[in-house]
Formats: C-alpha cells, structure tokens, sequence
C-alpha cells in the first residue's frame, strides 16, 4: 500500500482520478503483515462522480495473522 493514492478527485483529468496518498494502516507488533491494497472500485472516470458519493477516499485493506 505504500506510496498508493487513495483520494479521489473532484474532475477525471487524463484518465486520471486518484489525487494523495494519504490513508495509512497502522498495527501492532503482535501482527505479522501478509498482504495490503486498496481496492480501486471505480476503474473508468465514468464513475467517479458516482464514487464520490460514496466517498473521497478509496477503500484500503490489511491481511494479517495473529502471532
């Protein structure tokens, strides 16, 4: 996840809708990381006016185990 944009933006310029890489996950050290992402739900500018009510932000996701 890092370094991924999460934030939308308000217009789609040149095919382009993500704006800051801002959100963060943050855990303990009782868990051991196995995966991360953001899950890009919008896929075409089409969409993102739909989206944005929804949110400004793009879901983000952490797999972990428990040790």
């Amino acid at each position: 996840m890092k370094d991924s944009k999460t934030t939308l933006k308000w217009k789609c310029l040149k095919n382009n809708y993500l704006n800051h890489a801002i959100d963060n996950i943050y855990y303990s050290k009782n868990i051991a990381f196995v995966n991360s992402g953001v899950l890009d739900y919008i896929a075409t500018c089409e969409n993102l006016a739909a989206a944005r009510k929804i949110s400004d932000h793009l879901p983000v996701f952490l797999e972990f185990n428990m040790n």
